[in-house]
């Protein structure tokens, strides 16, 4: 079990923590450096391999990693990242611009982090559902 740990309120170090749910023990603790950038929306790929969330920018964690990755996967340069979907070798990221203007949903490869398409949106996209 993979659980994001933070804050808002007490200045403690955010922490992506892993807990064996059959020992009941932490088994992997990972402290974010920064107590300014909380990291959030936690996922795992397909796989159970991969383990990504956002912390401005969009990053991703090995389950056998032993250390955070200081590289992203996705750069913001200088969009807001609200929320994010995988699907398969993509990602699609929902900006929420300044939480007023209009946003928008942007598709990237994983591998290279490199746009692939662009779709304008109504205020503040969120959630983002695939139909089969």
């Amino acid at each position: 079990v993979w659980v994001l740990c933070s804050d808002e309120v007490e200045p403690v170090d955010p922490e992506l923590v892993c807990i064996n749910p059959f020992t009941r023990t932490v088994e992997k603790r990972f402290v974010f450096p920064d107590r300014s950038k909380i990291p959030q929306r936690l996922r795992i790929d397909e796989a159970g391999e991969n383990i990504y969330y956002l912390n401005g920018d969009l990053y991703q964690l090995g389950i056998r990693d032993t250390n955070l990755s200081t590289v992203p996967v996705v750069n913001a340069d200088g969009r807001n990242f609200y929320n994010y979907k995988l699907q398969g070798t993509t990602v699609w990221m929902t900006d929420a611009k300044d939480f007023q203007a209009a946003g928008e949903v942007i598709q990237f490869d994983l591998a290279s982090g490199l746009e692939l398409a662009r779709y304008a949106t109504g205020t503040i996209p969120s959630e983002i559902l695939f139909l089969d």
